[in-house]
This record gives structure tokens, sequence and C-alpha cells, in this order.
């Protein structure tokens, strides 16, 4: 299970993640809505709320290289997304964040396969990048 205290308050890089506003005021509580909805059942409404928290909080994790708590919590997040085919879109934006913590982890072959994965999620690409 991952340690929140070890990304509260993480600043967080200008436009690393930028699909993903937050507010002041939602940053204290990230770790709260992370519970709640990871807990809240089954449904796509769940999920995309529980999507969404986890992304928060597991970018909050990378920006800080908690690299054990990105991973963890991102791929929570992959999970719901595969889970639901409603959450979908989710999927490549995750896998790159997934790629991300590779790269900062020195994993050159694991990041291109991820990013790889990341352009078919997104449907920009069909042919593996090392064609």
């Amino acid at each position: 299970s991952f340690n929140s205290r070890r990304v509260r308050g993480t600043p967080r890089s200008p436009c690393a993640h930028d699909d993903l506003p937050t507010t002041d005021s939602q940053q204290p509580h990230l770790e709260a809505l992370v519970y709640h909805w990871t807990r809240a059942g089954r449904s796509t409404r769940v999920g995309k709320a529980a999507v969404k928290y986890l992304k928060l909080l597991g970018d909050q994790a990378l920006d800080n290289f908690s690299l054990v708590e990105a991973k963890e919590l991102h791929e929570m997040a992959f999970r719901y997304a595969t889970d639901d085919e409603a959450l979908k879109q989710e999927r490549g934006p995750l896998q790159r964040r997934m790629a991300r913590r590779h790269y900062l982890q020195g994993e050159a072959a694991a990041a291109e396969e991820l990013l790889t994965a990341a352009l078919i999620a997104f449907d920009a690409e069909r042919t593996p990048l090392n064609m």
C-alpha cells in the first residue's frame, strides 16, 4: 500500500501533467478522495472518479520521485481503465505516465514498450516505435 505521507505537499511541475488541472484546495484532500472512490463500488461514474484521483496522486508521487508509490497508484488507475470499456480513453494517458516512471528508473525498453502501447491507445500509431 502506498504511503500518502511521502507525496503530501509535493509541488507539481507547471506543465508535466497539464491535462489534469487541480486547485490548491484539492491538494490536501487527494488521499481522502482516493480512499473514498476506490472503495465506492464498481460503476463507470465511480471508476472515472477513482481514475482521476489516482492519476492526480500518482502524478504527485512521480513529480516527487516516489516511484514505488507512483507505480502503485498509476497501475491501480490502469486496472480501473481496463476493467470498464467506458474508461478506454484513460488507458493511453496512464500508459504514458507509467512509461515516464520507467524512464526515470533507467528502464528504457519498458518505457518504449509502454509509449508504443500509449500511442496505440491514443489511436495515433499502429506501428511499433522500433520499426
